[in-house]
């Protein structure tokens, strides 16, 4: 499942950077303390209808001196949510980012098809985001039932602000109920798919052998034109010629290209191809290296591209101005 679910994200993160995250845990031990006392919890035998075995460890992503660093949750790629694992990061160990990455733990995955599938179909389910609603409502149940640091009116107030839809809880059961449906299929798709490979010859391998795969930073871009829609490589380069000109040579160099572009013209063009694409600039600045005034690509010029993408940039640094994060931030997104 490789979704980005930028704007769901975006409005989360900004919600909960926004709430005073209190004391932080002293240890490790304390944190996997935390996740048990809602394992064992009246409330967690109530509404979590399906067994989950989750483990806790100090790990996260970047080292102790980046400015970018993170903690995760991380479960199976297919088959029933049973088995997660939740890494935090030693900067992180505070009791509103264990129950964040616990939300995700529980959070439905998948919406399920209204159609049957037959065997040897592919399934038609669709992949919720990330930050969606129903890990918004899970993740306000868990601060109102277990925070200490952490206020539920606080975050409730955060999620309004910032315009993240929540689900309520028993509307969260039934859409794990469907996500769990849609989880058993895709493994029982991947089931047929093995067996249809196992029975099948094997054809020889090319020249050279078989090679694996490499994931560039280019493909990011390719995956977001080709789904869930495809948009044509011409007109794309019509579209961000609004702005700077633009061929469709020049946005093959992008989708080839291992690293951000050093070239300005070419890193001009890959920003407003993210725009095009509508990722979000957090995403954008941390995770692929593009910030729009670095290159030098004015807000107002992006609307020949995208204007909803302008509008909702706008509206979420009048929320950020009027409910800012518990740091400081250097300037508009």
């Amino acid at each position: 499942m490789w979704v980005i679910d930028s704007v769901s994200t975006w409005r989360v993160y900004s919600a909960e950077q926004s709430v005073p995250l209190g004391d932080p845990l002293p240890n490790i031990k304390a944190a996997r303390d935390l996740v048990r006392r809602v394992k064992r919890s009246a409330w967690w035998r109530h509404n979590i209808e399906y067994d989950v075995s989750i483990t806790t460890e100090i790990g996260g992503r970047g080292d102790l001196g980046d400015e970018w660093i993170s903690s995760f949750a991380s479960g199976p790629e297919a088959g029933p949510s049973s088995r997660w694992r939740i890494s935090i990061h030693p900067r992180m160990l505070n009791e509103l980012i264990v129950l964040h990455e616990l939300a995700h733990c529980i959070a439905p995955r998948f919406q399920a098809s209204q159609r049957r599938r037959k065997p040897g179909e592919l399934n038609q389910h669709r992949p919720l985001p990330d930050h969606g609603d129903g890990f918004a409502g899970v993740m306000s149940e868990l601060v109102r039932e277990f925070a200490t640091g952490a206020k539920h009116n606080d975050l409730r107030e955060a999620y309004e602000h910032f315009q993240v839809p929540t689900l309520s809880l028993e509307n969260y059961k039934s859409a794990v109920t469907d996500s769990i449906a849609a989880e058993l299929d895709i493994l029982e798709m991947r089931r047929e798919f093995r067996d249809f490979l196992e029975n099948e010859p094997m054809p020889p391998p090319p020249p050279g052998g078989w090679k694996v795969p490499r994931f560039i930073w280019g493909d990011i871009f390719v995956r977001l034109r080709l789904h869930p829609r495809r948009i044509g490589l011409d007109r794309l380069a019509k579209t961000i010629s609004a702005v700077e000109l633009c061929s469709r040579r020049a946005l093959t160099r992008i989708e080839e290209s291992e690293a951000p572009p050093s070239d300005p013209r070419l890193r001009r063009i890959a920003m407003c191809y993210a725009v095009a694409m509508n990722i979000d600039p957090i995403y954008l600045r941390h995770r692929m290296g593009l910030v729009r005034w670095e290159c030098g690509v004015e807000l107002d010029e992006l609307r020949a591209i995208n204007a909803g993408w302008v509008d909702l940039v706008e509206s979420m640094n009048r929320q950020i101005q009027s409910r800012p994060p518990r740091w400081a931030v250097d300037g508009d997104r």
